[in-house]
C-alpha cells in the first residue's frame, strides 16, 4: 500500500482559496457539520454548516485502490494575513486535526504565524487596554531608519519631550505623528500594515466579524430577517478584541495553531518546512576544504548554526541589547516572578541542585532557605557555582523586599548602594541560563531523548535529530509565550531589542534578519531563489554550485527523496528543483508551493498551435493575490518503507485551464526533463515566445503535463512568465 501525503502551503486566510483546494483535492472534501455559535468558548465557535473531512474512497481515481486510507495533511505556514477569513481557515484546520489527530494533520510554523506572537506584547490583553497600553520601545528592524517605530527617534523624541525641546521632531521624516500609536486600535493598525506586511488586514477582520454576526443571526431569527434593519457594524474595539483573543496561546485559534505547529516535518523520504535550508558563505568556504562530502565535522558545525539560539547570545546581541538587559537585570527579577513562586524560590533552587548533583533532597527542607546539608555535593564541581546559587535565593529574597517596602513608601525603584544588587545584576543572566538548561536536560532525558549537554558533547550529525531539536525549542519557547501571557513583564517588548531572548526566541528564529544585521540562519525565512530563480541551478558563482552540492549532500546523508517547502511566492503552479546528485539512483526533489501570487503570473505567447487562448485573468474579485481560480494540490506517494514513489501536481492554472502532471519519479523519461534549465535545443517554444526569446534569459522545467507539453516559466524577482513547449522530434 501507499501513503498519499497532501500539501497546501500559505493560504493567508484566502476562504475561496482553502475552499477550491479542498473541493480539487484527491484526499480531502467537505461534508456537513452541526454549527456551534456559542462564542463564550472561543476555540468551540464554529459557526459553519461544512468542515474539512478525508475522503474515503475517490472513484475518478483509477490508482485508488493502492493508495491506503490513512492519508495525510500537511499544512505549510503562513495562514493569515491578506485574504478576509483567518478565522475560517484557522478553525477549519484545527476541526481537521481535532477529530483526525496530530499523526495525520501536520501543522508547519510560517513567518506570518510567528510574528502574530508580538501581538499580546505589543497591544496588551486588557479589552480597556487603551488606559494600560504596554510602553513600546520600536522594533530592533527599524533602527535608524526614521520611521514610526524607529527605536533611535523614540529615545529622542522620549528625550525632548522630558526636556520640553521640539527640535527633535523634525528628525521624524513626513510622518504626521511620529510617536508609536498610543490606543490599542491604531496600535494595531500600524503593527499589521506597517511592521507585518499586511496591509488591510484590520478591515478584513472586520469584514469577516461582519460575516460571522450575520451568520449568529441568522441562527437565532430565521435567515428571513432583513438584515439592513439590524445592527451588524463591528467597531474598532471589537476588531481588537478578536485579535486579543485570536493570538491568546490558550484559547485563541492562531494560539491553538502555534502551539500544535513544527518547524519542520519529517515523513518518510520527504521533510517539509516553510522556507530553506540556511547556509552562510564561511561555512560554504568550510565545506569545500572537506574532501570528504559527509564528514561528521561539518554537519556537526552546520546543524549547530542551524540551531542559532544553542550558540552564544552574545554572538547575536547589539551594545543598544547589552545596554538594555543590564538595565532591566533587577527590574526581570522583580517584576516576572510571581509572589507563589518568590516565596518558595530557595526551595526551586535547591531542587535544581538535586537535578545537578543527582542527590536526593529531604522533603521537609524543601522550601527553606538553606538547605545545604541536605545534599550530597560533588567537590569536582566548580565552587563558585554552588557559592552563587546559594547566594541568590538570599539576593532575590533581600532585593523583593526591599522593593516591596520602598514602593509601600512611595520611593518606585530602590536606589540603595547595598552589595547584593551588583551582585544580582552581575549574576542573573549566567544563573538563570544555568538553571534554564538544566531543566531543559531534565525534560528531555524524562522524554528519553538526548539532552543538551549530550547534543553538546555528541554533535547533531543527522536530519532527525535536528528535527527533533527544532521542534523541541517550538514546543518550549510556545509553553514560555503562554507563561509570560499569564504574567506579563509590561517592561519588556522582544521586538525592540530582538534577539534570542526569553519567548522572543522564536519569534527571532522567524524573522530575515538579527539585531546585528546578519543574516538570520532559520529554515523558516530564507528562500531557495534568488531574483525569482533558484540558486541551486541558476546561480553563476563558484560558491553557489558549492551550495548545491552541499543540499545535494545532505539529501544523500539523511536518505532524503524530496523537500517541500513554501514562502515565497513562484508562480500558478510550484516550483521543482532537481537536485544535480552525483550519486546514483532516482532524482532527488525540492518543490517550493507558495502559489499566493497566481494573479500575477503573466502569459507569453498568448496564441499559439500549442498555447491554445491563454488569457492573463490577473487577480480579478480575489482579496488576496491568488485570483479567482488558480488551484493546485501537490501530491505525494510513499511506499511503507517511505521511500517517495511519485509525486504529482493537479489543479487550474491561473488563466483557468485544468492541468494535471505526468508523475515524478516514475516511469516516463521525460519527466526526469522536469526540475532543470531549458535545453533551448531540445525543445520547441510557442510560436510568438520563439521569435521573442532572449537567449541570456533562463528558462525553467516546471512540470511535463498529460498531454505531453511541458509548462517552462522564467521569473525576475515576484515576477513570473508561462509559457508551453515540446520536446523537438528527434531529441534525446
Amino acid at each position: 500500500m501507499v501513503q498519499r501525503i497532501s500539501f497546501i502551503t500559505d493560504i493567508e486566510g484566502d476562504a475561496a482559496y482553502f475552499d477550491r483546494f479542498i473541493q480539487t483535492s484527491r484526499i480531502l472534501n467537505f461534508e456537513p457539520a452541526i454549527p456551534n455559535f456559542d462564542d463564550t468558548l472561543p476555540l468551540d465557535f464554529f459557526p459553519y454548516d461544512k468542515q474539512v473531512a478525508f475522503t474515503k474512497s475517490n472513484n475518478d481515481d483509477d490508482s485508488s485502490s493502492s493508495i491506503n486510507e490513512e492519508t495525510v495533511l500537511v499544512c505549510g505556514g503562513d495562514i493569515w494575513d491578506k485574504g478576509g477569513s483567518d478565522l475560517y481557515v484557522a478553525r477549519q484546520l484545527l476541526s481537521l486535526q481535532n477529530r483526525y489527530g496530530g499523526e495525520r494533520v501536520y501543522f508547519v510554523l510560517g513567518n506570518r504565524d510567528l510574528n502574530k506572537m508580538r501581538i499580546l506584547q505589543e497591544i496588551g490583553m486588557k479589552d480597556d487596554s487603551d488606559r494600560d497600553l504596554p510602553p513600546h520601545g520600536g522594533l530592533y528592524w527599524f533602527k535608524g531608519t526614521g520611521r514610526i517605530g524607529d527605536p533611535d527617534l523614540i529615545g529622542k523624541l522620549n528625550e525632548a519631550s522630558m526636556n520640553n525641546d521640539d527640535s527633535v521632531v523634525s528628525l521624524s521624516s513626513n510622518d504626521a505623528d511620529s510617536q508609536i500609536p498610543n490606543t490599542a486600535a491604531e496600535r494595531l493598525m500600524w503593527i499589521l500594515q506597517k511592521t507585518m506586511g499586511s496591509p488591510d488586514a484590520f478591515e478584513l477582520r472586520r469584514g469577516e466579524l461582519q460575516r460571522e454576526k450575520v451568520l449568529c443571526m441568522e441562527a437565532k431569527i430565521g435567515n428571513t430577517f432583513d438584515s439592513s434593519k439590524i445592527d451588524t457594524s463591528v467597531s474598532d474595539e471589537e476588531v481588537v478584541k478578536s485579535y486579543r483573543i485570536s493570538c491568546h496561546p490558550s484559547h485563541g485559534v492562531m494560539g491553538q495553531y502555534l502551539r500544535k505547529g513544527k518547524l519542520a516535518v519529517k515523513i518518510g523520504g520527504t521533510v517539509f518546512f516553510h522556507g530553506c535550508l540556511p547556509v552562510s558563505n564561511e561555512l560554504l568556504s568550510r565545506y569545500t576544504t572537506l574532501s570528504n562530502a559527509g564528514n561528521s565535522a561539518f554537519w556537526a558545525e552546520y546543524f549547530q548554526y542551524a540551531m542559532p539560539w544553542l550558540d552564544n547570545l552574545e554572538k547575536y546581541e547589539t551594545s543598544d541589547q547589552k545596554t538594555t538587559l543590564a538595565k532591566k537585570s533587577e527590574e526581570i527579577m522583580v517584576v516576572t516572578v510571581p509572589l507563589r513562586i518568590r516565596k518558595s524560590i530557595s526551595g526551586i533552587i535547591c531542587y535544581i541542585q538535586r537535578l545537578w548533583e543527582g542527590a536526593a533532597v529531604d522533603k521537609e527542607s524543601f522550601g527553606k532557605k538553606d538547605c545545604s546539608a541536605n545534599v550530597n555535593k560533588d567537590d569536582s564541581k566548580p565552587s563558585s557555582f554552588w557559592s552563587k546559587l546559594f547566594k541568590f535565593p538570599h539576593q532575590i529574597t533581600h532585593l523583593l523586599n526591599k522593593s516591596e517596602g520602598n514602593k509601600e513608601r512611595g520611593n518606585g525603584k530602590n536606589h540603595s548602594d547595598d552589595p547584593t544588587e551588583c551582585i544580582v545584576e552581575e549574576n542573573y543572566t549566567e544563573l538563570y541560563d544555568e538553571q534554564r538548561r538544566i531543566i531543559f536536560n531534565n525534560k528531555m532525558e524524562k522524554k528519553g531523548k538526548k539532552s543538551e549537554s549530550d547534543r553538546q558533547n555528541k554533535k547533531i550529525q543527522n536530519a532527525v535529530d535536528w528535527i527533533d531539536t527544532l521542534n523541541l525549542f517550538a514546543k518550549q519557547q510556545s509553553e514560555t509565550w503562554a507563561q509570560f501571557v499569564e504574567n506579563p513583564d509590561e517592561e519588556y517588548c522582544w521586538s525592540t531589542i530582538g534577539g534570542y531572548l526569553k519567548f522572543g526566541s522564536l519569534m527571532q528564529y522567524g524573522m530575515g534578519s538579527l539585531p546585528n544585521k546578519e543574516k538570520n540562519p532559520t529554515i523558516v525565512y530564507n528562500t531557495w531563489m534568488t531574483n525569482g530563480m533558484p540558486r541551486i541551478i541558476c546561480g553563476k558563482d563558484e560558491l553557489d554550485k558549492v551550495y548545491a552540492s552541499m543540499v545535494g549532500d545532505f539529501f544523500q546523508i539523511n536518505d532524503l527523496d524530496l523537500i517541500v517547502t513554501g514562502h515565497q511566492p513562484i508562480g500558478d503552479i510550484p516550483f521543482t528543483i532537481q537536485l544535480q546528485c552525483k550519486y546514483a539512483g532516482k532524482p532527488k526533489y525540492i518543490i517550493c508551493g507558495d502559489t499566493s501570487y497566481s494573479g500575477d503570473t503573466i502569459w507569453v505567447g498568448s496564441e499559439s498551435e500549442i498555447n491554445c487562448k491563454r488569457d492573463n485573468l490577473g487577480r480579478g474579485e480575489a482579496l488576496s493575490g491568488r485570483g479567482d481560480v488558480a488551484i493546485t494540490e501537490i501530491l505525494i506517494d510513499q511506499c511503507q518503507s517511505g521511500k517517495v514513489v511519485g509525486v504529482t501536481y493537479h489543479g487550474k492554472l491561473c488563466d483557468g485551464s485544468d492541468y494535471d502532471s505526468v508523475l515524478l519519479r516514475g516511469f516516463n523519461k521525460d519527466s526526469a526533463l522536469v526540475g532543470k534549465l531549458v535545453e533551448r535545443s531540445q525543445f520547441i517554444f510557442d510560436t510568438s515566445t520563439q521569435e521573442s526569446l532572449n537567449e541570456d534569459t533562463d528558462w525553467f522545467i516546471k512540470a511535463q503535463l498529460t498531454d505531453d507539453t511541458f509548462l517552462v516559466s522564467t521569473g525576475k524577482g515576484y515576477q513570473v512568465f508561462n509559457t508551453i513547449a515540446r520536446k523537438r522530434r528527434g531529441s534525446v
